[in-house]
């Protein structure tokens, strides 16, 4: 496989690289979309979008008619990143509110009205509706419906000929009618810039319920004065790109992948303290969502942490684990407070890794503070014990030995590295942390992986290091 040394940490890309990776990933993105416009063909796997069925069936047609009549714009619509991950989120398998479907409808529709707006396709009847206020990506803005007063209601657009006319939903005439191609702002159609990532050159998306994809906040503590006091989170766009100059620092091959697959970054919003912090994507191609953070350093690690996931969905074949496809929630998992799959710890241990690289980067560097050092501590340990559940439980096929050779070599480094950093008090508070959280699991649902020699970090190193050399289980 291509980029098979690029399967733990990123490698430096050259533009021929960053091509094939390109490549790669606009391969994987038209399979996907191939699927997607499939099961729009397919009326029982429409019935998660409820009373919008009829709406995906036109924007469906819509998109075969721009097929034969603007072959290139079809193309452009086709091409663009959020149309297949837009869809794959009206398309997946988590459950969405009504309001949601809405915006990712309107968010997937956004381009075609766009083109329709600039004149770039030819004039016919079509009809679309959307929230008074939602994104094209593809142009990156945020449109805005100026409807009359502050009603309420989602906004109709009827195109014919060379004029759009407006009206809210139900109501019996139009309230504007814009003739085409509309030149600048008109006065019912506002388009507003994203903001745009000095450094990384990608939109920042500011409101995620707007998007329709909230984000999964990975870690999540109650929202309390103590927690909100002297609490002053930086804007999106400035943390992401001190995080940026970070990792220009630290590890550039970081940006060079995240030069390929990062194409937008957005605002998780919700609860925002201290306390909380979560970070999340979707797969190959999708936009990285991220919670507010004081500290840029925190983003560079959330940035590595989900570039690692994008990676894998890209580069790894995953019949290398032979119970990568079972979703059975069977397992502890270190790094979470509920029952995984045995793929969840797979996950857990190739994005940690690298997170962990980073601080150990860091800190040649400038001396870490005693925080970061226990974090690095308590992640290693993590590490380890999922590396110890995978060894036990998968079954691993020969071309996924490489993988799992290569985390056993970096456990064994990042361990000689981290253990002499953090003193026994501070070790054992994070070893009783792990029992008491291992034992609240265990409690709520039979798992398989929570007895001692999961803690065995001596005995767990000393597989590693036989499994390194051998690539094959102790």
């Amino acid at each position: 496989m291509e980029f098979s040394e690029a399967l733990l940490f990123p490698t430096p890309l050259d533009k021929e690289g960053k091509a094939r990776a390109r490549g790669l990933l606009n391969s994987r993105l038209a399979g996907n979309l191939d699927r997607l416009l499939g099961l729009l063909q397919r009326p029982e796997l429409l019935s998660r979008v409820g009373a919008r069925t009829q709406e995906m069936r036109s924007l469906f047609a819509e998109v075969l008619e721009l097929s034969t009549s603007a072959p290139d714009r079809f193309s452009e619509f086709l091409g663009h990143w959020s149309t297949a991950f837009l869809l794959g989120q009206l398309l997946g398998t988590e459950p969405l509110d009504a309001r949601l479907v809405d915006q990712l409808l309107g968010n997937v529709t956004a381009l075609l009205i766009c083109l329709r707006l600039e004149g770039a396709i030819p004039a016919s009847d079509a009809r679309f509706i959307t929230p008074q206020t939602f994104y094209c990506l593809a142009r990156g803005v945020r449109l805005q419906v100026r409807v009359p007063s502050t009603s309420a209601g989602r906004v109709v657009w009827e195109f014919s000929d060379s004029r759009v006319s407006l009206s809210l939903e139900g109501a019996p005439v139009p309230f504007a009618q814009v003739p085409l191609p509309l030149r600048g702002e008109g006065s019912f159609i506002a388009a507003t810039p994203l903001p745009i990532s000095r450094r990384w050159g990608v939109p920042v998306v500011e409101d995620c319920e707007l998007l329709g994809v909230l984000g999964r906040h990975v870690s999540q503590a109650p929202v309390d004065a103590a927690a909100s006091l002297g609490w002053h989170p930086m804007p999106l766009v400035e943390s992401i790109d001190a995080a940026h100059a970070t990792l220009a620092e630290l590890w550039p091959e970081v940006l060079d992948w995240g030069e390929v697959l990062l194409p937008a970054y957005v605002d998780m919003g919700g609860a925002s303290n201290r306390l909380v912090r979560g970070s999340s994507s979707y797969g190959a191609g999708s936009p990285i969502f991220l919670s507010p953070v004081e500290q840029a350093f925190k983003h560079a690690e959330d940035i590595v942490h989900e570039l690692q996931h994008v990676r894998m969905s890209l580069l790894f074949d995953t019949s290398g684990f032979g119970l990568w496809e079972d979703l059975s929630l069977r397992f502890f998992s270190p790094y979470r407070s509920a029952p995984r799959p045995l793929n969840g710890l797979h996950l857990g241990i190739h994005s940690f890794l690298a997170v962990n690289r980073l601080r150990l980067l860091a800190g040649r560097k400038a001396p870490l503070e005693s925080t970061l050092r226990n974090q690095l501590l308590a992640t290693h340990r993590r590490n380890l014990w999922a590396f110890r559940t995978v060894l036990e439980f998968e079954q691993v096929a020969p071309h996924g030995r490489p993988l799992m050779a290569a985390m056993a070599r970096e456990l064994v480094v990042q361990h000689g590295e981290i253990e002499p950093m953090v003193d026994a008090g501070a070790s054992e508070r994070i070893d009783d942390e792990f029992r008491t959280r291992a034992a609240a699991v265990q409690a709520r649902a039979p798992v398989l992986n929570t007895s001692r020699p999961y803690m065995a970090w001596a005995q767990i190193i000393e597989i590693a290091t036989r499994y390194a050399g051998a690539e094959e289980l102790a």
